[in-house]
C-alpha cells in the first residue's frame, strides 16, 4: 500500500541519513571517497553518499545509473526523492514518470504514482506542462485502482481538485468510492 507520510518526509533519504555509518563514526566523513571508490554498485555508492550529506555526488551517479540503465527503478526512486528533499519537484514527477512504466509491479507502480500526485501540490505547472500531465495521469490511474482503500481517498480527492484541475473527475471518483465503500458489493 502507498504510504503517504513516508512521501512527506522522505523518509528513504531521511532514514538513510539518521542511521549511517558515517554519523556513527564506522567510516571518517573526511574519507568517505576512498571508502565509496572501493565500492562496485553505483546504488550503494549513492545511498553512501547521501548518508555523508553529499547529494551532488549521488545525483551524479544516480543519472549515470539512468544512463546505463534508463528502466531501473531503484535509481529512478532515489534520484526523485532526492529532487523532492532539494524541492526540485516538477524535476522529480518527470523523473518518476518515465519510470513508472517500467515496474511490472502493480503495487509499485501505484507508490510512484502515489509519489508523482503527492509532490504535484506544490509545483507551478504554468512553467512545466510535462509535470501537470504527468500527474494528472498518475492520478486517474489512481483512480482506477484501489487506492482509495488504503486511507488516502480524501488527500488524492483534493490534490485532484486543487492541484490538478480535475475536479469533476475527483467528484466521480468521491461518489464512485462512497457507494463502494458503502456497500462492497458494488
Amino acid at each position: 500500500s502507498i504510504s503517504i507520510s513516508s512521501l512527506r518526509s522522505n523518509s528513504a533519504i531521511q532514514g538513510i541519513r539518521q542511521n549511517n555509518p558515517i554519523q556513527n563514526k564506522i567510516f571518517d566523513p573526511n574519507n568517505i571517497d576512498d571508502f565509496i571508490s572501493q565500492l562496485k554498485e553505483p546504488l550503494l555508492k549513492a545511498v553512501m553518499y547521501i548518508a555523508a550529506n553529499q547529494d551532488d555526488k549521488a545525483l551524479e551517479i544516480l543519472e549515470n545509473k539512468l544512463k546505463a540503465e534508463p528502466n531501473s527503478i531503484s535509481a529512478g526512486l532515489i534520484e526523485a526523492s532526492i529532487l523532492a528533499q532539494q524541492a526540485k519537484l516538477d524535476q522529480a514527477v518527470v523523473l518518476l514518470a518515465k519510470i513508472q512504466s517500467f515496474s511490472p509491479d502493480p503495487a509499485t507502480q501505484q507508490i510512484v504514482d502515489g509519489a508523482i500526485v503527492y509532490y504535484s501540490r506544490n509545483i507551478n505547472f504554468a512553467r512545466n506542462q510535462e509535470a501537470l500531465k504527468a500527474a494528472r495521469e498518475a492520478a486517474m490511474r489512481l483512480t482506477k485502482g484501489q487506492f482509495y482503500q488504503s486511507g488516502y481517498r480524501e488527500t488524492l480527492i483534493e490534490i485532484m481538485t486543487n492541484f490538478l484541475g480535475l475536479k469533476d473527475e475527483a467528484t466521480l471518483f468521491a461518489q464512485k468510492t462512497t457507494s463502494t465503500m458503502s456497500n462492497p458489493s458494488v
